[in-house]
């Protein structure tokens, strides 16, 4: 399932991938809960906890990009409520399109920097 809130980019992942798109987690739960084993969230750090608490207490697991939250402590409670929710949480760190990463790599890949173990 496609969750997103802009209804054209929705409707154009639900299409091209052959999956429901929702508008909300929350409807997403509601409506196509059986089907879902986790849930990937991409959106503001500031909306990660309330998103992350929604899936785990449906019993989802979680996939969050780095930050989990804007506090340690927030941060803190959302691997409590994934933990108490018997589901796991984990935190990625994607970076592969940002600009400053990109210009690493292709300084690294053209030999600018020397040899890299």
């Amino acid at each position: 399932a496609i969750v997103e809130k802009n209804s054209k980019l929705r409707q154009s992942l639900a299409s091209r991938y052959r999956v429901p798109g929702y508008a909300s987690l929350h409807e997403c739960l509601a409506n196509h809960d059986s089907g879902i084993d986790g849930v990937w969230i991409c959106a503001r750090t500031e909306d990660h906890a309330a998103l992350i608490n929604a899936a785990a207490a449906s019993g989802k697991h979680c996939a969050v990009e780095k930050p989990v939250a804007s506090t340690l402590q927030v941060t803190r409670e959302c691997y409590a409520a994934c933990a108490t929710a018997g589901v796991k949480l984990f935190c990625s760190f994607q970076r592969r399109a940002d600009p400053a990463y990109r210009e690493a790599a292709a300084r690294v890949h053209s030999g600018d920097l020397g040899t890299v173990a």
